[in-house]
């Protein structure tokens, strides 16, 4: 760790390890014109070996704070081999402050989302990372004007991803998973190749807004709209909610919040037969405080196991429609066990075509 002003190079280091338990290792540069420089290191593994709880963490933090520089140019990947609650935490935060992963390709955490890896971007602190293509089980965090690189990342699995105050881009992401993004105050996030969210959560809240003009599949996922914002995706079809032991839902709430899909014919919630109610696999479809869900040319809504699943619609508010108008058969296939429900209050609409629902009407 370098206090201010000072510089260190150590160009004979070509790999670090962090793999004592219950650790916290750092590399820092603090302070303007303080650098730490390894500029031949080129694989970083943290890896405290498996079969170990929480307090049991080999943790590795990187972090550039107040102009400082770590350089580290030459880092092709950041891994946790492990899987049991290591990780890696970049930080860079301060005007001048930079964090160089220049040659970054892979950065993979293993744990399963237990203890993710972080970067992090404050304060006009900076990340580089212009090749970096693979993020697993990383969570990544700005406040507005703090810049992290991203521009050649095409799949990101198991992760988190918040964006507040700015407008972001991640030009080649074709692939989202398992994960969480966040779309914050305003801020607009666009990602024009992006064609799968599965088993994901989107939320846009206080008027963030997402571009995803070739998205088609959302299987698995919750889209959550809010705060007057409006999201179309056209060219999804189908939909499937078949994850047990999970709840997944389509809203729309505030005021001008919409949630269209036009085109999506087919709704499913199925996650197989021989499981108890704690692995029920659930879907919400929600219209709130005068939002908009609309789903126009949804024939079916079909619980094909049989046990515990379902579908619970409803619509809530002045103003708040969840609009079936093309549902045919809505259908809960469980024995009465765990129906599915339709329910409107407080003037919210629900327009449908049912000519056979087997499920209760509230």
């Amino acid at each position: 760790m370098l206090a201010t002003g000072g510089v260190i190079s150590l160009p004979s280091v070509t790999s670090y390890v962090q793999d004592v338990r219950n650790t916290t290792r750092t590399l820092r540069a603090s302070g303007i014109g303080s650098e730490l420089n390894l500029p031949n290191l080129q694989n970083i593994n943290v890896s405290g070996g498996v079969g170990r709880g929480f307090n049991e963490a080999s943790i590795l933090q990187i972090e550039a704070l107040n102009g400082g520089v770590v350089g580290l140019s030459r880092v092709g990947q950041i891994e946790d081999t492990s899987g049991d609650y290591d990780g890696t935490l970049i930080k860079s935060e301060g005007q001048g402050s930079l964090v160089d992963l220049s040659s970054l390709v892979n950065f993979i955490d293993n744990d399963g989302g237990s203890f993710p890896s972080f970067m992090t971007a404050n304060d006009r602190g900076q990340i580089r990372t212009p090749n970096l293509a693979t993020l697993r089980e990383v969570n990544v965090t700005t406040d507005g004007i703090g810049t992290i690189a991203l521009s050649n990342v095409h799949t990101w699995n198991n992760s988190i991803l918040t964006v507040s105050s700015i407008d972001f881009s991640l030009p080649n992401l074709t692939t989202f998973q398992a994960g969480r993004i966040t779309v914050n105050a305003d801020a607009s996030l666009s990602m024009p190749l992006l064609t799968t969210i599965e088993s994901s959560v989107l939320t846009l809240a206080d008027g963030g807004n997402v571009e995803v003009p070739i998205l088609e599949n959302i299987n698995r996922a919750s889209i959550l709209v809010g705060s007057g914002v409006p999201l179309t995706l056209p060219l999804i079809t189908s939909y499937v909610q078949d994850v047990r032991n999970t709840t997944r839902t389509l809203r729309a709430s505030g005021i001008g919040s919409e949630l269209n899909l036009p085109n999506l014919r087919n709704i499913n919630v199925s996650g197989g037969v021989g499981r108890g109610f704690n692995e029920a696999s659930i879907l919400q479809i929600e219209a709130l405080n005068g939002g908009v869900v609309g789903l126009s040319r949804v024939g079916q809504i079909e619980d094909t196991s049989g046990d515990y699943d379902g579908t619970l619609i409803k619509s809530e508010g002045q103003g708040s429609l969840v609009d079936l108008s093309s549902l045919v058969n809505f259908i809960d296939n469980d024995g009465g066990s765990f129906p599915s429900f339709m329910t409107a209050n407080d003037r919210g609409q629900i327009r449908t075509l049912i000519s056979r629902p087997y499920v209760k009407l509230m």
